[in-house]
């Protein structure tokens, strides 16, 4: 009986650091708000611009991070910032989804968001 005791306690433990939140579990769950470029197009050879929108005042003492993936071109800049600029050189007729990771929030919370511009040719 003390043995199965021990072994249901130190499960439930076990199961409890596994769910652990990584922020204070009352802070309520952000709305991730990606942009893109306007009309979801850009031209070839532009620079395409995406960020995340503030999360709010409520992460702001929070470390949060973003990691940053692209299905098409490179991105440039701004990989672990809330922006990223990515080349769409070569790209021309093709499609660019980009997609973002936000670490930091409850564990909870939906973290991922995506979304899909056509490149366009030069005029």
């Amino acid at each position: 009986m003390k043995k199965r005791m021990i072994v249901l306690l130190t499960a439930t433990f076990l199961f409890m650091l596994n769910t652990k939140a990584q922020v204070k579990d009352t802070l309520p769950c952000p709305k991730i708000v990606l942009t893109a470029p306007a009309g979801d197009k850009i031209t070839e050879g532009k620079k395409a611009v995406f960020s995340i929108q503030p999360l709010g005042k409520a992460y702001d003492k929070y470390s949060v991070t973003y990691n940053w993936s692209a299905s098409n071109g490179t991105i440039t800049g701004g990989q672990g910032t809330a922006s990223v600029s990515v080349d769409t050189k070569g790209l021309k007729g093709e499609s660019i989804t980009v997609t973002v990771e936000v670490s930091g929030l409850r564990y909870d919370c939906s973290n991922v968001k995506s979304t899909t511009i056509e490149v366009l040719g030069k005029n």
